[in-house]
């Protein structure tokens, strides 16, 4: 799955009507380089970098590290909750006891 494929899962899965926009190499190159300068680096260089390679396996190694492949749909609507974001908040401060 590309990088849009993923967030476009994610954000229906979490209900967002979220606007998927592609850059160019070089508008992602200039935002890396403005973001990593931000405290914490939300995207740098190296992160630029990482997503110009495809990370693809060639064999499927789930296999030798005992791994039962899941649906990610499946997998996205246990860890990110179902319905309204503010609910789905209240559920986590609840968990955490706060």
């Amino acid at each position: 799955m590309s990088l849009r494929e993923l967030a476009r899962i994610v954000a229906d899965s979490m209900g967002s009507a979220s606007r998927i926009i592609a850059l160019s190499d070089t508008l992602a190159r200039v935002q890396a380089r403005i973001l990593e300068r931000l405290p914490g680096k939300p995207f740098s260089t190296d992160n630029f970098l990482s997503l110009s390679v495809h990370s693809i396996c060639e064999e499927n190694g789930f296999k030798k590290l005992g791994i039962k492949p899941r649906s990610l749909q499946a997998e996205l609507a246990h860890t990110l909750g179902t319905g309204p974001v503010r609910t789905r908040y209240d559920t986590y401060r609840e968990k955490a006891a706060r």
